[in-house]
């Protein structure tokens, strides 16, 4: 329900990250706990960099920081010129799209989400060493968007992190297997608040 520009320099870091500060400035939070899944990953990786003291921890799932090549367009970019329909055989391409995720792939606004592809994504991987907030990483075996050992070698990098793969989960399922996913999260979040 949020406002979907169709100006690429709008999703910018800048642009990203301050949304985000901005919603926890309304709420008057300082500092919370980031969960973001694939771009929502992109998005918790800016904050921790730009501003770690508003983040308590990270737990990030289904992206890699270095996966991609931030110089290269995306390779969903070139299916959106054929619509919705477009976009979820992309998405068909790395696995199952299950009924709920289908239904909001076929709601898009393609303009934007062509904005989304075509704004600045630099790499974040040489910034990982600095970001000393515990971090919870999770990512499917069979994920061909964000490969499972890529992203647990980028990881690595992060002082106090932790990476989880599950397997036989690819990129649409990992967020959605949520009984798969939460044990990691309450586990996660129990130690993080009790040290």
């Amino acid at each position: 329900r949020s406002d979907k520009p169709h100006d690429p320099e709008l999703y910018g870091p800048e642009h990203r990250v301050g949304d985000v500060t901005t919603v926890l400035d309304d709420l008057e939070i300082e500092s919370a706990h980031f969960f973001g899944y694939s771009y929502g990953g992109r998005v918790g990786l800016e904050l921790a960099k730009f501003y770690p003291e508003r983040i308590l921890s990270m737990i990030i799932g289904g992206f890699g920081p270095r996966v991609q090549d931030p110089d290269k367009p995306s390779p969903v970019l070139k299916t959106l010129t054929a619509g919705t329909q477009g976009l979820l055989a992309e998405y068909e391409r790395y696995g199952h799209v299950p009924p709920e995720i289908r239904r909001r792939v076929l709601s898009n606004d393609m303009d934007a989400l062509t904005a989304i592809m075509m704004s600045h994504r630099p790499t974040l991987e040489d910034d990982l060493p600095g970001m000393t907030m515990p971090f919870l990483v999770f990512v499917g075996e069979n994920d061909r968007l964000y490969p499972h050992n890529l992203v647990k070698e980028s990881f690595k990098k992060v002082p106090n992190g932790t990476v989880v793969s599950l397997p036989g989960l690819d990129h649409s399922q990992c967020i959605l297997k949520r009984r798969l996913v939460l044990p990691h999260v309450r586990d996660f979040l129990e130690r993080t608040l009790d040290s």
